[in-house]
């Protein structure tokens, strides 16, 4: 005899990027063990993976999950969990108060709503970045796995040029335009050792300003009573 099914419930998201509405379910024990295995295992690429295969086990509409932003995901994993779980994370701060030669030690304990949790956007953000009248770099946003390692406000060249190149879509000129998947490497990162450094900040604006996923919250010291405003960003930060 089979035995009786659970009906699971549905809810409605929107996906910050395209402004798409799409229709999920909650994570189920089969989808949480996928993700307690890799968030385990400590390896972005695995997190990154089994992240995304979750979210699209979960999507009743049709979606390809390779497509979404970083922050899509992010934003759609939070809500996924809010679902799952629960709708608050307990989670720590430490008072910011200096007072003098000290400072307060306190650490404070707060549940942070996931349901608050937005997805900010720059309005001076875009892809087409002009470098001059008749050249400029089309950028694409980086792999999830990268946004969960990297610290973009890094000052090593190497390591910012290597993501610079690895989110680069195309260059163009008057004439033509030139895919970075038919482009040598070493061809691509000579062209932007060449830029001004006008420029190369040009480029990495791009990257400061990329929407991302942010919880605000004001929280009141109760040991030196200073309103300690919280700002938590990313995903990697609701979890440690």
């Amino acid at each position: 005899m089979a035995l009786p099914k659970i009906n699971v419930p549905t809810f409605e998201m929107t996906v910050p990027s395209t402004e798409q509405k799409i229709t999920y379910r909650p994570f189920l024990v089969k989808e949480e063990k996928v993700l307690l295995m890799a968030l385990e295992g400590k390896d972005p690429k695995e997190t990154a993976r089994a992240l995304k295969q979750v979210i699209n086990n979960c999507c009743i509409d049709d979606i390809d999950v390779n497509k979404l932003a970083p922050f899509d995901l992010e934003y759609f994993f939070l809500l996924l969990r809010a679902k799952s779980i629960g709708e608050t994370i307990d989670l720590t701060y430490k008072c910011q108060n200096k007072k003098g030669k000290t400072d307060c030690t306190n650490v404070l304990e707060f549940s942070a709503n996931i349901d608050d949790v937005k997805v900010i956007k720059d309005p001076e953000h875009t892809n087409k970045i002009d470098l001059t009248d008749t050249i400029g770099i089309i950028m694409k946003y980086p792999a999830l796995e990268t946004i969960l390692v990297q610290d973009f406000n890094t000052e090593s060249v190497d390591e910012i040029l290597e993501v610079i190149i690895n989110c680069m879509e195309s260059i163009y000129d008057e004439n033509s335009s030139y895919k970075m998947k038919d482009t040598d490497t070493s061809e691509t990162k000579e062209f932007l050792e060449r830029l001004t450094q006008i420029q190369f900040l040009q480029i990495r604006k791009f990257f400061d300003t990329m929407p991302k996923v942010v919880y605000k919250e004001t929280i009141t010291c109760n040991k030196c009573k200073k309103n300690n405003e919280i700002e938590i960003e990313g995903m990697q930060n609701f979890f440690g």
